[in-house]
C-alpha cells in the first residue's frame, strides 16, 4: 500500500487498504472470479440443507421487497435479507473455497455481501473490491490465526465481516472516514464460534457475517460512527497482543490471502485422507467388496476438529472423520449427495465401520496436512502419504478440476444444458452482477418452493 506510517489503529490501517490505489494483478483477478463462481455454485447445490430452507423461511416471513437476488430464486429483497440467505447457502455444503492461512472461509461472506449491493457497485470494481478485501483480511489473519482456532473462535466471521466491509467500501467509492465507521460497527458482530459444528448455525454463522458487514456499511453511508479503535478493542479480547497489535498497524505491503477451492464437500482437515483413500481405492482390485483394513494417521487436531464419531444428520456428518473416510472407500468418490438426510439416516442405522482405524500422530507436524493411509487384506498391502492436500496452495486445482466442480454442481440443480448456460455466464468481467438472473430457474423449482411455501414454520 502507498502509506508508510504506522496507523493510529488496526481499524485505521484496513480502512486505509480499502481505499489505497494498489492495482489489482490479473492473476489474483481470476483468482476472485473463480472463487465467485465456485460460491454461487456450492450455493445452489445446497439450497436443500437445513440451514438454507430455514434462512428462506426467515426471508420469505420478513416480508422484505428490494433489488438484491436470492441466488436460484424469482425472489428480490433487501440487501441485508440477501446477504444473509446467500451467505448460509454459500456455506451449507462446507464446499465453498477456504483461505488456509487463517482457516477462514472468506468467500461465504464476502461475495454475497458485495452481490447483495451489486446494483449500486460497476463490474469493474466488484472483483477489485474483492482483491482490495482479501487484503485487508490479510492483515486480519497475521493476528486471528490458528491459535484463536484452537481457543473456539471461527476466524472465518471475524476475518470475513471486516473483509466483507472493505471490499463492499472500495466496490462503492466510500471515504477511508466512513468504511472505518463500518469496520468499528461490524465488530460489535464479528464472532463466529466452532460450538456450533454440527448444527444448522455452522453455516448460518456465515450468513449473519454477511447480513452485518451489509448494514454496517449502510448505517456508515447514513452517518452512523464508532469508535476509532473498536476492531483493536475486539482483538484484545480475543487474546492477542499490544505487539501483534502494534505490528498490524504498521503493514505497508500486504497480498490478498489465497482462496483455494475445496474438492470435497467436508470440513478440509480430512481432504489429504480422503484423497490418499481414493488414490489406493482406484487400483485395489475388488473394492471395496474385499475384506480390509484401513488404518489412518494424522494430525491429533484434525480427529479433535472433525470429532461426530458417526453422524445423526448432515451438518455432524461434514465433520465427522470416520464418515466421510468410509464413505470415500465404499463409493469410491465423496460428492454432496452423500450428506442428505436419506444417505446419513442410511449410514446410521449400520454404525461406523469396524474395518477403520484412524489415530492422531504426535509426530506430525500439529498444523499441517500430512495423512498416512495403509489399507490391508489378506494377502496385500498398500500405503500412500499425502503432505499437502490437494486443492490447497501448495497443489491448487487444475482449472480443469474447477470447472467440473462447479459444472457438477450446476448439473445436480438445473440439468446438464442449464448447467452450461451458467458456466457461460458466470465468467469474465460483470459475474458478481450476473449471478442474480442467472441462477433464476427457468421454472419455478425446488428453490423456489422452499421460499415461497415456507413463509410459517
Amino acid at each position: 500500500m502507498n502509506a508508510s506510517s504506522t496507523a493510529a489503529s488496526v481499524q485505521a490501517r484496513l480502512a486505509a487498504i480499502a481505499v489505497d490505489d494498489v492495482a489489482s494483478t490479473a492473476e489474483q483477478r481470476t483468482m476472485v472470479e473463480y472463487s465467485i463462481r465456485d460460491a454461487v455454485a456450492v450455493a445452489v447445490a445446497g439450497h436443500a440443507q437445513q440451514s438454507v430452507v430455514v434462512a428462506m423461511r426467515n426471508a420469505a416471513g420478513s416480508g422484505s421487497v428490494g433489488p438484491a437476488w436470492l441466488w436460484g430464486t424469482h425472489t428480490q429483497v433487501d440487501p441485508v435479507t440477501a446477504a444473509f440467505v446467500n451467505g448460509t447457502m454459500v456455506q451449507a455444503l462446507e464446499f465453498d473455497d477456504i483461505a488456509s492461512a487463517p482457516a477462514a472461509h472468506m468467500s461465504s461472506v464476502i461475495v454475497p455481501a458485495v452481490a447483495a449491493l451489486s446494483d449500486r457497485i460497476d463490474t469493474a470494481s466488484a472483483v477489485d473490491g474483492i482483491v482490495h478485501g482479501l487484503r485487508a483480511g490479510s492483515v486480519l489473519s497475521g493476528l486471528i490465526s490458528r491459535e484463536a482456532y484452537r481457543r473456539g473462535l471461527q476466524p472465518t466471521h471475524t476475518i470475513g465481516s471486516v473483509a466483507a466491509v472493505c471490499a463492499i467500501g472500495y466496490g462503492l467509492g466510500l471515504s477511508e472516514a466512513v468504511i472505518s465507521d463500518a469496520i468499528g460497527l461490524v465488530s460489535i458482530q464479528a464472532l463466529g464460534l466452532r460450538a456450533h459444528t454440527g448444527t444448522t448455525a455452522k453455516p448460518m454463522q456465515s450468513g449473519l457475517a454477511a447480513a452485518a458487514a451489509v448494514r454496517c456499511v449502510q448505517l456508515a453511508m447514513d452517518g452512523a460512527s464508532s469508535g476509532s479503535d473498536a476492531l483493536d478493542a475486539l482483538m484484545a479480547l480475543f487474546g492477542i497482543t499490544n505487539d501483534a497489535i502494534e505490528a498490524a498497524r504498521a503493514v505497508t505491503d500486504v497480498d490478498p490471502l489465497t482462496l483455494s477451492i475445496k474438492l470435497y464437500p467436508t470440513c478440509g482437515a480430512a481432504h489429504s485422507a480422503i484423497e490418499a483413500i481414493l488414490a489406493i481405492r482406484e487400483q485395489w482390485p475388488d473394492s471395496p467388496e474385499c475384506s480390509v483394513t484401513v488404518s489412518v494417521r494424522l494430525p491429533p487436531r484434525v480427529p479433535k476438529a472433525m470429532h461426530f464419531t458417526w453422524p445423526t444428520n448432515p451438518d455432524q456428518a461434514r465433520f465427522s472423520l470416520t464418515y466421510c473416510l468410509a464413505v470415500a472407500w465404499e463409493k469410491g468418490s465423496v460428492e454432496p449427495s452423500d450428506f442428505t438426510a436419506e444417505a446419513v439416516g442410511r449410514a446410521a442405522a449400520s454404525g461406523p465401520p469396524e474395518w477403520l482405524t484412524i489415530s492422531g500422530d504426535e509426530t506430525l507436524d500439529a498444523d499441517g496436512e500430512q495423512c498416512h493411509v495403509t489399507v490391508t487384506s489378506e494377502n496385500r498391502t498398500s500405503d500412500r502419504s499425502i503432505e499437502f492436500r490437494y486443492g490447497y496452495p501448495q497443489r491448487p486445482l487444475s482449472v480443469a478440476d474447477i470447472d467440473a466442480k462447479a459444472r457438477r454442481c450446476f448439473d445436480a440443480t438445473y440439468g446438464a444444458e442449464r448447467a452450461e448456460e451458467l458456466m457461460a455466464m458466470l465468467a469474465g468481467p460483470g459475474l458478481v452482477h450476473r449471478i442474480g438472473p442467472a441462477t433464476t430457474p427457468v421454472q419455478p423449482r425446488a428453490i423456489d418452493h422452499t421460499i415461497s411455501e415456507m413463509s410459517t414454520p
